[in-house]
């Protein structure tokens, strides 16, 4: 496995998600798209979630859907990589994995809405049938789109947790949204100076 970068000489101190998001070094959209997909409070957003019951809607998908991507060793849309430290394992599950599941399932549900206006109009017994079971799918992707901001905000409190504990990145660790090796040695000379 490739070196760590050092942390700060400061001792006691260590980055949050938020702080490295900061740090990040991506273009305006990105940094854009990270202030949405980060929760400033992630301990908050998993509690708010816990009181809505997701993890319900957690232990339905991972005892079905979910069991048919257990192999430990590559990134997945459903399950950590276990070849990956525990911070990278998160932090990559946060931003890649858990945000492809929430524009799929995002796009999915908004794309309901037409039919589910289109089989309103039409009326009739097909209609209120149709009518019903569009919206019932568009109540599941919105489940769905939950369950995927409750994963990104266990995962950002257990990277919150390594980063607390003093594990960094691998030096040329880098995922699309810039929480990577960067924007920690960024974090790490902003503490410096």
């Amino acid at each position: 496995m490739s070196e760590s970068i050092d942390s700060p000489s400061i001792p006691g101190m260590a980055p949050t998600v938020n702080d490295l998001r900061r740090h990040a070094n991506v273009g305006f959209m990105r940094k854009l798209a990270l202030g949405y997909l980060v929760p400033h409070n992630p301990e908050k957003s998993v509690r708010r979630h816990e009181l809505f019951g997701t993890p319900i809607i957690r232990r339905v998908v991972m005892g079905t859907v979910g069991k048919n991507f257990d192999e430990p060793n590559y990134d997945s849309n459903y399950r950590l990589n276990r070849s990956r430290n525990r911070l990278e394992a998160a932090t990559h599950f946060a931003m890649q994995g858990s945000v492809f599941n929430e524009k799929r399932h995002g796009i999915v549900g908004l794309g309901c809405i037409p039919l589910l206006a289109f089989d309103c109009s039409v009326g009739g017994a097909s209609g209120v049938i149709s009518g019903a079971l569009i919206g019932a799918v568009m109540i599941a992707e919105v489940q769905l789109v939950a369950l995927q901001r409750y994963n990104r905000a266990r995962m950002i409190v257990r990277a919150n947790d390594e980063l607390a504990k003093g594990e960094t990145f691998s030096e040329g660790y880098v995922n699309d949204f810039g929480l990577d090796s960067e924007a920690y040695a960024s974090w790490s000379q902003d503490g410096l100076d």
